[in-house]
């Protein structure tokens, strides 16, 4: 393990006689040594008149055990205490002392770590941050927002700045339980394009709708959920078995606009379509139950708005990946990723999922492995390949610290204020180090950090995406060939949904012959030619 930094001084009032004994003990991960060369479990100090007032320097040691610890960054803790003392009226033995914690980075793990360069306001009880969503401003990049949830606490709203615009206090406490947040672009309200931002509610087994209102200097989202009564699972539990995880997806097949809700204590996943209620409000109903095949909950849940899947992250059993599209739902689900020991990346739980879109199809899908605190990051394309993860530590020069069983994931590609490569923003459930769920934040980390901490590197893209077009930009594909037995040929593709292309053959690369036309009505086809005549033959994908 590295050596913690920076050493730790005690300095305080000259004995009136005699001296005083101070222990200094350091736990199980740490050792002490008053020389920097000799380390134990303690360490004495011994103050006198003579040098009460001279600075003693305790230097601070991790203990390499050679195991890998539960995430890379952990605390390790010093506590001193007075021993013996011949002033007992100034420094009696019974004086209170306060314990230094010490962040110790496991050279045992081998994920790279990035490190934050903001983080938001702590948050103390009722408040219990959890998840977060960016909106960004048509026009106007500082007029972007980022919304966070936090619980029974209701929700507060930043600029990029993390100054807060807007708070949705509950008038009693229990009254609702805001707990995850999307951002839908365009949708169709009163004859013109919205924006909604959307949260679960936890307590009331339904969707608090907002529109947000992009020229609003304060207070920009106005609530106009037309039913806050009806439940999205009818025979749920107040706060028991209710509204939990959520995401929003737009079809590009037929241009409606849905939510998936995932139930609390349950594997069951909702996907309601959001539709004009009239009067300016927006409504929901039910078009399709998910049942994970574990009855186990999922709370992480992100929609790719291209390729058109969902994913789930099932806590204890694995990341799931569904189709999104309600007609598709007979197809049935993919395990991508089982968490340890049947899987090799992920621990329970795993909680926040998010993806970061790249040039023409390209980017990634990041999912929060609580369990060992840090973030697996696998390829956005149908083979979710696992690309390896990375760990958030402490910026001790701005005096945040490291993140610790994060909840709620979010990435924007998009340059902001003070961010022009992209951000992540990550909840932090132990802040400070605390292990009480209420002392809760987000941090936010430049994207070129994360990008860089890999070789190579990941794409930093921060123009390749628009949110309000997130569609067509996808160039098909040829992902994968296989020769059958009877030697014909099986073509994994890929492509933008709803777009059609030709599959053509040639020998000689001059004339192209017509073998099949694809329709991209899911994100990933196959396709099985003959087995070719020549002895070589060549194969392209071309628009009609």
């Amino acid at each position: 393990r590295r050596q913690p930094r920076p050493s730790a001084r005690w300095t305080g009032a000259v004995p009136a006689a005699g001296q005083v004994t101070v222990t200094i003990a350091a736990d199980a991960q740490i050792s002490v040594s008053l020389d920097g060369v000799q380390f134990a479990s303690e360490a004495t100090l011994v103050f006198t008149t003579a040098n009460a007032l001279v600075p003693q320097t305790i230097t601070v040691r991790a203990v390499d055990d050679a195991l890998v610890e539960s995430g890379r960054i952990h605390p390790g803790s010093i506590s001193h205490r007075i021993a013996a003392t011949d002033d007992a009226e100034t420094f009696p033995i019974t004086l209170p002392s306060v314990g230094l914690l010490v962040n110790i980075f496991d050279n045992e793990s081998p994920f790279p770590i990035v490190m934050p360069s903001q983080e938001t306001p702590a948050s103390v009880a009722p408040d219990d941050c959890d998840d977060a969503a960016f909106w960004i401003h048509p026009t106007d990049p500082t007029k972007s927002l980022l919304l966070t949830t936090k619980k029974l606490g209701g929700a507060v709203v930043f600029d990029p700045l993390l100054n807060e615009v807007q708070r949705f206090v509950p008038e009693t406490n229990g009254a609702i339980r805001l707990n995850n947040v999307d951002v839908l672009y365009g949708f169709p309200l009163n004859g013109g394009k919205v924006d909604l931002a959307v949260f679960s509610d936890r307590i009331n087994d339904t969707l608090y709708i907002y529109r947000i209102d992009a020229e609003a200097l304060r207070d920009p989202l106005i609530l106009i959920s037309a039913d806050l009564t009806t439940h999205i699972f009818p025979d749920s539990v107040v706060a028991g078995d209710t509204a939990y995880g959520l995401c929003l997806y737009t079809s590009v097949l037929t241009g409606r606009s849905y939510a998936f809700v995932s139930r609390s204590a349950k594997g069951e996943v909702a996907q309601l379509e959001l539709y004009d209620a009239g009067a300016g409000k927006v409504g929901w109903r039910a078009v399709r139950n998910i049942r994970l095949p574990e009855n186990i909950q999922a709370e992480g849940i992100v929609a790719d708005q291209e390729f058109g899947w969902v994913y789930f992250a099932q806590e204890k059993v694995g990341l799931w990946k569904y189709p999104a599209e309600p007609a598709r739902g007979d197809l049935g689900g993919t395990l991508v990723q089982k968490i340890k020991p049947a899987g090799a990346v992920l621990s329970t739980d795993i909680e926040g999922l998010c993806i970061y879109y790249g040039a023409n199809g390209g980017g990634y899908l990041l999912v929060s492995s609580q369990g060992d605190n840090n973030f697996a990051v696998f390829s956005r394309d149908h083979m979710n390949a696992y690309l390896g993860s990375f760990a958030i530590g402490a910026n001790k020069a701005l005096g945040i610290d490291q993140v610790t069983t994060c909840d709620g994931a979010e990435v924007c590609p998009i340059a902001l204020p003070g961010y022009p490569q992209g951000v992540l923003i990550v909840q932090d459930g132990e802040n400070d180090g605390s292990v009480s769920v209420r002392n809760t934040n987000f941090k936010l980390v430049p994207w070129e950090r994360v990008a860089q901490a890999f070789v190579p590197g990941l794409d930093i893209a921060p123009a390749a995406y628009d949110p309000r077009r997130p569609t067509g930009r996808i160039q098909p594909r040829f992902d994968q060939v296989s020769r059958l037995g009877n030697g014909d040929l099986r073509f994994t593709l890929s492509g933008a949904l709803g777009s059609a292309h030709r599959l053509e053959s040639s020998v000689d690369l001059s004339r192209w012959d017509l073998v099949d036309t694809v329709v991209f009505d899911t994100p990933v086809l196959e396709r099985v030619v003959q087995k070719p005549t020549a002895a070589q033959q060549f194969y392209r994908l071309v628009a009609p």
